[in-house]
Formats: structure tokens, C-alpha cells, sequence
């Protein structure tokens, strides 16, 4: 199995088990019912909240489209790890055999859009 394969599969996996603990989450417990001077919380909380402007700040900068930036952005920030493996995922689908794995982090040259698969969101 190629290394590219192997990750498609480790973050769809990812993203699926993400999917079924918050939907297996909100059938148990009320999320508006929070603990929230837990100071665990409040760690968790901030520490979402940071990644998330990374990620934001990265995908502001590797996407061209402003629809893409705006849809995964507002993604990222309502769903947090399931929408950032559903990204991983879309970016390692568009390799294909011989690209450089730089594409997955790197922005594409302007005009460069030759090629690609159904899944993007360009």
C-alpha cells in the first residue's frame, strides 16, 4: 500500500471516528449543560480555539478560491478535527502519482489547476 493511500485512510478514519463521538456525545449528554468554570474546560477550550487560528491562518493562505477559504475556515470552526481530516483527506486525493508531497502544504502556483480531481473545492 502506497504511503499516500495509508493516510487517506488514517485521517478518513479520523474524521469518521470524530463524526460518531459527537454525534454519540450529544445523544448522551447536553452540551449546553457544560462545566465551564472547570478549568480543564477552559484549557481545552483555548487550546481549540489556537489551533484552529493556525489552521485557519494555513488554509487562508494555501487556498486561491475566497469560497474555499471561507467555507473550510467556517468548517474548521464548527466542526474541529472532523472537517480538518476531511481537508487532509481532499489535499492528499489531489496528489497524483508523482507530485511532490509539498502540494498538501504548499500554495499551487497561480493557473496551475490542470487536473483535478471532483473533490475540489477550487
Amino acid at each position: 500500500m502506497s504511503k499516500r493511500t495509508t493516510l487517506i485512510i488514517f485521517f478518513s478514519a479520523i474524521c469518521i471516528a470524530q463524526t460518531w463521538l459527537v454525534i454519540d456525545t450529544a445523544g448522551k449528554s447536553n452540551m449546553f449543560a457544560l462545566n465551564i468554570t472547570e478549568p480543564w474546560f477552559k484549557t481545552l477550550l483555548i487550546d481549540f480555539y489556537f489551533n484552529t487560528i493556525i489552521l485557519s491562518a494555513w488554509v487562508i493562505y494555501k487556498e486561491r478560491s475566497l469560497a474555499a477559504r471561507i467555507l473550510w475556515v467556517a468548517a474548521f470552526w464548527l466542526t474541529g478535527a472532523t472537517a480538518t481530516a476531511l481537508y487532509v483527506v481532499v489535499q492528499l486525493v489531489r496528489l497524483r502519482p508523482g507530485d511532490s508531497w509539498d502540494k498538501v502544504l504548499v500554495r499551487e502556483p497561480a493557473g496551475n489547476h490542470k487536473g483535478r480531481t471532483p473533490c475540489d473545492v477550487t
